[in-house]
């Protein structure tokens, strides 16, 4: 299971993301990254299966309209054709699945990237001689 959570530091916005695996973080930044949250190569790891990004409001906004799109497009089928009656009512369930998401991620509080120390357990230690005293963070 990934969580998500927001450090905000004026106009920019920390994307906190702590999963179980490596993987699980990759994909749920790939999202952020598909969806026009972020345009970073990779998140700022932290551990081995935590990081975050940095944003902006705009951008976290387009990433929920975007997103939320999706998931009711590949909920309703690859045969779903809208229709005066239907495209609104998809319209408005679209935002409302943005609001909800949107005001579910902004209640969160994660920590200041600023103060994150790398602590010891963060690094290993290469047992190759050719990189003897060289560390690398996980």
């Amino acid at each position: 299971m990934v969580k998500n959570s927001l450090y905000k530091n004026g106009s920019v916005i920390a994307v906190w993301i702590d999963a179980e695996t490596r993987q699980e973080a990759l994909e749920n930044y790939w999202s952020f990254w598909n969806h026009g949250a972020t345009g970073a190569d990779d998140l700022h790891w932290t551990s081995s299966t935590e990081g975050y990004f940095w944003t902006t409001d705009k951008k976290l906004k387009r990433y929920f309209k975007n997103s939320s799109r999706a998931i009711v497009l590949n909920e309703l089928g690859e045969d779903w054709e809208g229709d005066a009656t239907t495209g609104p009512e998809v319209s408005q369930r679209i935002k409302r699945i943005t609001f909800g998401r949107w005001n579910l991620l902004n209640q969160t509080k994660g920590p200041n990237p600023h103060n994150r120390r790398a602590m010891l357990s963060d690094y290993s230690v290469s047992d190759d001689l050719t990189n003897a005293g060289k560390c690398v963070i996980l």
